[in-house]
């Protein structure tokens, strides 16, 4: 935030490049990077301090092939800065492709988010992953460079630091109280953004199925807005607001309970834009703001825009918001823009957001200043504050959608033969449908289960594609997941559909289908329950020759109790064998549901499971043939179980076996790779 010394230096014209700030404040000065332009708005500052509020990134490694779309063109246009955004927006909606959404959480305003062949690429990039563009995908993205997106296809693999992973758009409503919602449908328009993605509506026309309500204007009442105040705090909906309709909301209060006050990012309300147009609100500022006007905290994702937005703002009947004097901003409101007015906590501001009330249990809401962000200041200040709209709305979409918590998606496929599925989501609003899908021909064994099989269809060449599942919540929000997937071509006597072991009354069933069959003498079972011997249970005679699908199965009565492995060889007429892949049973089930997330496992890898009872156990690493790895004792919980993966540092590239251990029997195993 701003100190008062710097403030009034600023005032004076003088900047220093080098600040001093007091130690009680517990400002620790990062950088400080300013640019300063003397126009009609005045001049702006460009400010980063170490306590401001930054990105959380992960870096990811992105194939070749990936597009980078470039969000810090200088100078900002409407087709450079606001077409992406409809790039964005058609990938995830309607193509079910993520996106990447890049942030250095250290950079200074305007700075780079990562280099890449030489290139500075800044303003919060977006890039879509390489292994999930196909021809399609490319003749859209060619649509949209006709527009004005610019970009590259990357030749090499990039590292980069994802602030996050967009995979959804937000459920829109505009308000039409004030019969402004023109304003709004512009700077969707402007981003190409379809009129599909948003309603009209009034507060009281919002339901928990909404995630942001969207006021261009307008005079709040409690009669007409308080149901605001339900759908940030008990929906946990997210609201965005610009020009006088701010300070007017901030002082609603119920009449029949005083308590209940809208005063969301203020501890008592802010001073009205114009004299008695608040109600009993007797204090009220200026219309015009006083320059210099502050960016602060740059790695934030709102703050992903190029330049300044605040020329944007200085139009219309409140340009700016000020806390009243009995109170000030909360200290968990990020006032993004800044004026020279007043001292931090109670600073004016151009642009503030945050969580209502200083509850992250709540919603957000967003301010920003001005009548109309198209309508006032340069191209690239329109440019810059509508991009903060929509930077707050994939916030909106990020913290209401459906999310991934954990998923065990299999990468490398056989033809002809199962893979394992698993997706685990929460949020949003359950239950969930699911719907697995690939651009590869193949069966999946339940498409809409969140676990599932899927075996490529029999090709005896090699292939590579997609596997996706699209997500919907109680409220139709739409999200997904893609992965990339390579299938290793089968030219075996015997094609294999799938294969699979049920626990049941009698023993352990294994049960398995063949699409065709040429020469297959009979069949010979397998089990283990150490999965590293396997040892034969019994045979069952084959079809000989077939072109048709083929069903068999077999009852192992005396099968063990524990984690136990099932393989299956088949045997030529002439004696030659081919060995299948095991699949597993748990024979107690007393441990279900075991992913591993991220794998392949990395120091930050965790395992979810789920287990009928309580007590100690210990998560085992083991190598593939049969040597331990490492050793990890823990006390599970009945129900959901989740925890850190140790050991993961001692391991070379490979396949390994992760299992966990109870009362000195396997209760559950999952493969991993490193």
């Amino acid at each position: 935030r701003k100190h008062p010394i710097l403030c009034q230096k600023m005032k004076k014209g003088f900047i220093r490049q080098e600040v001093k700030m007091k130690q009680s404040l517990r400002l620790i000065v990062a950088s400080v990077v300013f640019a300063a332009a003397l126009t009609g708005a005045g001049i702006f500052i460009y400010l980063q301090l170490g306590s401001s509020k930054s990105a959380e990134a992960a870096v990811e490694t992105l194939p070749a092939g990936s597009y980078i779309i470039n969000m810090g063109v200088i100078p900002q246009t409407v087709a450079n800065g606001l077409k992406p955004y409809g790039l964005v927006y058609e990938m995830v909606t309607v193509y079910n492709v993520p996106v990447k959404w890049v942030i250095d959480p250290s950079k200074a305003k305007d700075g780079p988010d990562f280099t890449y062949n030489a290139v500075n690429y800044s303003g919060g990039t977006f890039i879509i992953p390489g292994d999930l563009i196909t021809p399609t995908i490319q003749s859209r993205i060619t649509y949209w460079n006709s527009l004005g997106v610019q970009g590259l296809y990357t030749t090499t693999p990039v590292s980069v630091p994802v602030y996050s992973t967009i995979n959804g758009f937000p459920r829109v409503v505009v308000d039409t109280i004030s019969g402004n919602q023109s304003i709004i449908y512009t700077y969707f328009d402007n981003a190409g953004i379809p009129s599909s993605a948003y309603r009209p509506g009034t507060p009281a026309s919002v339901t928990s199925c909404d995630d942001i309500w969207v006021n261009p204007h307008g005079d709040p009442t409690w009669l007409t807005h308080g149901s605001l105040y339900n759908f940030v705090i008990n929906q946990r909906g997210y609201i965005w607001s610009q020009c006088h309709s701010v300070s007017m909301l901030e002082n609603v209060f119920n009449p029949l309970n005083p308590s209940q006050k809208m005063n969301f990012l203020s501890t008592t309300g802010l001073q009205c834009w114009g004299s008695a147009k608040c109600g009993a609100v007797a204090e009220s500022h200026v219309k015009f703001p006083t320059a210099p006007f502050t960016h602060h905290m740059p790695a934030d994702p709102v703050m992903q825009f190029m330049g300044s937005m605040s020329g944007a703002c200085l139009g219309g009947s409140e340009q700016w918001f000020y806390p009243l004097s009995t109170g000030t901003w909360r200290t968990s409101t990020n006032r993004v823009v800044t004026t020279a007015t007043g001292v931090s906590p109670r600073e004016g501001v151009l642009m503030a957001y945050g969580h209502a009330f200083g509850n992250t249990s709540n919603g957000m809401v967003m301010y920003e200043g001005g009548h109309d962000l198209n309508a006032s200041g340069s191209a690239t200040d329109k440019v810059a504050a509508q991009r903060a709209f929509l930077n707050f709305c994939l916030l909106a979409g990020r913290a209401r959608m459906p999310q991934l918590v954990s998923s065990a998606i299999q990468t490398s496929f056989i033809s002809g033969m199962n893979g394992h599925l698993m997706i685990n989501v929460s949020g949003g609003t359950p239950p969930y449908t699911y719907q697995w899908s690939s651009n590869i021909a193949g069966t999946f064994g339940s498409p809409d289960n969140d676990t599932t099989t899927f075996a490529p269809a029999l090709n005896s060449s090699n292939q590579s594609g997609s596997i996706s599942v699209v997500i919907t919540d109680a409220c139709n929000r739409i999200v997904f997941e893609s992965r990339s997937i390579a299938v290793t071509g089968s030219a075996l006597p015997v094609s294999m559909l799938w294969t699979k072991a049920t626990r049941t009354t009698q023993g352990v069933k294994v049960e398995w289908a063949t699409a065709s069959e040429r020469n297959n003498d009979y069949f010979t079972v397998f089990r283990s329950s150490n999965q590293t011997d396997f040892v034969p249970i019994g045979k069952v005679k084959g079809a000989g020759n077939s072109n048709e699908t083929k069903s068999y199965q077999f009852t192992d009565q005396q099968a063990p109790a524990g984690y136990l492995l099932y393989r299956l060889a088949q045997t030529d007429f002439d004696g030659t064998a081919k060995m299948f892949n095991p699949v597993s049973v748990n024979n107690t089930s007393k441990v279900t549901r075991l992913s591993v997330f991220p794998n392949p496992v990395t120091s930050a890898s965790s395992v979810s499971f789920t287990s009928e009872t309580a007590g100690e156990a210990v998560l085992e690493i083991w190598s593939m043939n049969g040597q331990q790895i490492s050793r990890q004792p823990f006390v599970l919980v009945e129900g959901s179980n989740s925890l850190r993966l140790d050991g993961t540092s001692a391991l070379v590239p490979g396949k390994y076996f992760l299992r966990i251990v109870m009362n000195r029997e396997v209760a559950a195993i999952v493969q991993i790779i490193r």
